[in-house]
């Protein structure tokens, strides 16, 4: 029995060597504990002893069956790995993938043009505060130097310089803003206050340039609403970034409504705000409803860019929608907008939805930070 137990023992080793290069599965296993059976059997049981010799053949003979069982599931679970025919998911057809690759140039050649019109749009919203100082400056020298500066061209002078200093001012602090909404680093000083309380501040800086371009702003009554747990400099910060936006897109003589409504989510059962501006504007295409909230984003070319605070498509450098949704989104709340499509000629309309949870939202909440609103 030595001859077969040395024969058993080389062919559990090579076994062996082939079980440690390949994926460790019950089956080779199985294969290696019979062959090892085998050899020791053959070890020690008596060479005369005929059912031992009988036992250790049966013992190789399953060996060898289980082991080229195991060799050729491993073969095929390779070739499969390495041709993706095992298990595969089914495959998109051609035309899907098609529309799918068309869809994403598109967005990156979006994003390219995004990119390239900031740069116009900043050198827009930058060289009329520049050339507003640089103007008074030259003024105030020439006046100086002629010796003929009087109190009357002082305060006007005044006047201009501190425009241009406000409209730098806003500029950088919507940029600030903007980086914050990125990097998700909005603190908030909550505390109750009501939506109502909101819209009023939110719509209060705005009412001059509203009654220069003759818009109907109306507000349903909010009063009977629920209070709601808010930074109210901020939220209202955002809802004037929206109101703004609805003004600059309708028309002179348009409308703009103001409304809310209590809701309950459909996906978290949590009762929720919804506060609605809806305006008679030109309308947002649905290609752009949700692009109009990233930031730098114009829907028209930067070339009939206006640095106007409130004229008809005298849209800014494109921070206002994307602050605003960030603000919202600080809160806890969602912010998005529909639109029949855009139509400078019908004006369907935009109607820009924010929803506010009526609980506590999860925000980092300041005790000592500057939070006053930048426009």
């Amino acid at each position: 029995m030595i001859g077969v137990a040395a024969a058993s023992a080389y062919v559990t080793l090579w076994w062996f060597v082939w079980f440690r290069q390949r994926t460790a599965r019950w089956w080779m296993t199985l294969a290696l504990l019979a062959s090892a059976l085998a050899v020791v059997l053959a070890l020690t049981a008596p060479d005369s002893f005929y059912p031992a010799t009988l036992a250790v053949a049966g013992l190789q003979t399953l060996g060898a069956v289980v082991f080229v069982y195991a060799k050729h599931r491993a073969t095929r679970g390779t070739a499969a790995a390495a041709t993706g025919t095992e298990a595969s998911p089914p495959q998109p057809d051609i035309d899907t993938l098609a529309d799918k690759l068309k869809t994403a140039e598109l967005k990156i050649e979006t994003l390219e043009a995004v990119k390239t019109d900031f740069v116009t749009i900043a050198g827009h919203e930058l060289q009329t505060p520049l050339a507003q100082l640089r103007g008074a400056i030259d003024l105030l020298d020439a006046l100086h130097q002629a010796q003929v500066l009087d109190d009357s061209q002082v305060a006007e002078l005044v006047t201009t310089l501190r425009a241009a200093e406000e409209r730098l001012e806003s500029l950088v602090a919507d940029m600030l803003d903007a980086s914050q909404v990125a990097l998700g680093q909005f603190e908030l000083k909550l505390a109750e206050t009501t939506i109502e309380a909101v819209v009023r501040e939110a719509v209060e800086p705005l009412t001059a340039g509203i009654r220069q371009r003759r818009l109907s702003v109306g507000v349903v009554d909010l009063r009977n609403l629920p209070p709601i747990m808010a930074d109210q400099a901020r939220l209202a910060q955002a809802v004037r970034n929206v109101i703004l936006n609805a003004v600059k897109f309708t028309p002179d003589g348009g409308k703009v409504k103001i409304s809310a409504q209590t809701a309950t989510e459909a996906s978290t059962s949590s009762p929720v705000l919804i506060l609605k501006v809806a305006d008679s504007g030109v309308g947002v295409a649905a290609t752009d409803l949700e692009l109009i909230f990233h930031p730098f984003y114009r829907a028209h070319s930067p070339e009939v860019h206006s640095s106007g605070a409130v004229k008809f498509m005298g849209a800014g450098p494109g921070f206002g929608l994307h602050i605003a949704k960030g603000i919202v989104e600080a809160h806890g709340g969602a912010m998005w907008a529909e639109s029949a499509g855009y139509d400078p000629q019908t004006c369907p309309g935009t109607t820009i939805y924010i929803r506010l949870p009526l609980t506590e939202p999860r925000a980092q909440v300041a005790s000592s930070s500057d939070s006053s609103p930048a426009v």
